[in-house]
């Protein structure tokens, strides 16, 4: 749909010049990010198999179906933000089997693989916030344990830390389809930050014993 004004949006799919398996295709949703960083935005499809679908924006209403993200299958959850501080996105997907995937934006539409950390748990959502205040954005994960883990990057690149920052508890994680984000927001006059949940879960519990939120892990995962 194209906006023609403030009260009017336009079918402009014929326009596309996209194939009738894209147009008749079933997706689960959809984001918007300048993956070739050629000035507009594409769209990244959500899908429940398969290797994740980009449509690339021609800049003249038209769009091309590309597939950066190699090696995948799925795409449950996407965050489009520059992770490891050198000045451009970042792409964090989770695929079909829940994991958390990380492709290292090489620019020019050019996406290479760097492995998460090994310990993360099978991952509900995934969102994006500077939760540390140190400058760069960090990921936050919600684990089907139902902890949010705060990733980090570290080293230029080579290595991960996690912390675990709080336990939302099971209900979170079993109302996946409704989690719409895991975000940061200061609205105290002490400044303090809070965590905000989407799934109208009660109070959140906190982090048991065995992770110690104030105890950073780091894990190496070289570039590959």
């Amino acid at each position: 749909m194209k906006q023609e004004s403030a009260n009017k949006f336009t079918d402009v799919t014929a326009q596309t010049k996209l194939p009738a398996s894209i147009l008749k295709g079933s997706f689960t949703a959809a984001w918007a990010a300048d993956i070739d960083a050629d000035g507009d935005l594409d769209v990244v499809l959500g899908e429940e198999q398969g290797l994740p679908t980009v449509l690339r924006n021609n800049g003249d209403g038209s769009f091309a179906e590309i597939h950066p993200f190699a090696g995948i299958s799925g795409l449950h959850g996407f965050v489009w933000a520059d992770i490891d501080g050198d000045g451009d996105p970042d792409a964090a997907l989770i695929d079909d089997q829940g994991k958390l995937r990380f492709f290292a934006n090489e620019r020019s539409g050019q996406f290479k693989e760097r492995p998460a950390p090994p310990t993360l748990p099978s991952v509900r959502a995934i969102s994006v916030t500077d939760v540390n205040n140190d400058g760069v954005l960090d990921l936050l994960v919600l684990g089907a344990d139902g902890i949010i883990v705060r990733v980090s990057d570290k080293s230029e690149g080579q290595t991960w830390e996690t912390v675990d920052l709080v336990k939302v508890g099971k209900r979170a994680t079993d109302r996946f389809g409704k989690f719409v984000c895991v975000s940061r927001t200061s609205i105290t006059t002490e400044g303090n930050d809070l965590l905000l949940t989407s799934t109208g879960v009660p109070a959140m519990d906190e982090v048991p014993e065995r992770a110690n939120p104030s105890a950073g892990r780091s894990e190496t995962s070289s570039r590959h």
